[in-house]
């Protein structure tokens, strides 16, 4: 596991007191979240364009989700797995994929998501991350939620910047005054 700087908090340690996983038993979150590591791990791989052993069964089709959104729609890859830090606010996060979307010149922020159900969280966590590659570049920001189906991922695109960065920094703001 990566070191993360001293004194920085990571961006979705913010969002999980809004995440709660109490009804779940502990070895069926661990699975999953073992599985989720697997999984954009593989992905990080067809992004980078590396080879991969075969996916086991379970996560094959979460891959095979990934790989036809990728093939289909991206045109260029920005960055893959990237921790990156604001000295500012001394956060940091690892965002999955930056790319440009055929037929666009503007990166999109993409954020990995294995759950077949939305979170309300997300649109937080992907505005911090905007923030954190650079709001400069005026990115897109997306939720690829990949189908244990196999079939296309589907598209979970986040409009509204200023609310969610705002939504954003005041969780930020409680974290850090209760902790």
């Amino acid at each position: 596991m990566e070191e993360i700087k001293q004194e920085y908090t990571r961006v979705t340690e913010i969002l999980s007191l809004y995440n709660n996983f109490d009804a779940i038993r502990p070895e069926v979150l661990q699975h999953a979240a073992d599985r989720g590591t697997s999984i954009h791990n593989y992905c990080a791989c067809i992004a980078r364009d590396e080879f991969f052993p075969d996916p086991t069964e379970e996560v094959a089709p979460y891959i095979q989700s990934f790989r036809e959104w990728f093939e289909k729609m991206v045109d260029k890859v920005e960055l893959v797995e990237k921790r990156l830090y604001n000295d500012d606010l001394m956060l940091t996060g690892a965002i999955d994929l930056v790319c440009t979307i055929r037929g666009s010149s503007t990166p999109v922020v993409v954020d990995i998501k294995t759950p077949q159900t939305k979170s309300r969280s997300w649109n937080l966590q992907l505005a911090a991350y905007r923030y954190l590659y650079g709001e400069n570049e005026d990115p897109r920001r997306i939720a690829l939620q990949l189908q244990k189906t196999g079939k296309i991922a589907k598209i979970v695109e986040y409009r509204d910047h200023e609310r969610d960065w705002k939504l954003y920094l005041s969780a930020l703001q409680l974290y850090r005054y209760f902790n």
